[in-house]
C-alpha cells in the first residue's frame, strides 16, 4: 500500500490511513452530519463516528494512492 502523505485534505469515499484513538488505521471516510465516518473495506468491523467531542483523537496521515496483494 502507497499512501500520499501530501494528501490530506478528506474526500468522500476515498480510502486514508488516519490515527484514531491512539491506533493507526486504513479507512473508507464519508462526511456525514455529525462528523466523519471511519468505514472499515472488511464488513466485520464496525464504522467509527469521528464527532466534535472526539475530533482531537483523529489525525489524517494521507490518501491510500495504491493497493497491492
Amino acid at each position: 500500500m502507497i499512501i500520499d502523505a501530501s494528501d490530506l485534505e478528506l474526500i468522500d469515499d476515498e480510502i486514508f490511513a488516519v490515527v484514531f484513538k491512539g491506533n493507526v488505521y486504513i479507512k473508507r471516510v464519508r462526511q456525514t452530519e455529525d462528523g466523519i465516518a471511519l468505514i472499515s473495506i472488511n464488513p466485520d468491523y464496525d464504522t467509527m463516528e469521528v464527532i466534535e467531542e472526539n475530533c482531537d483523537k483523529f489525525q489524517v496521515l494521507g490518501r491510500m494512492v495504491l493497493r497491492g496483494g
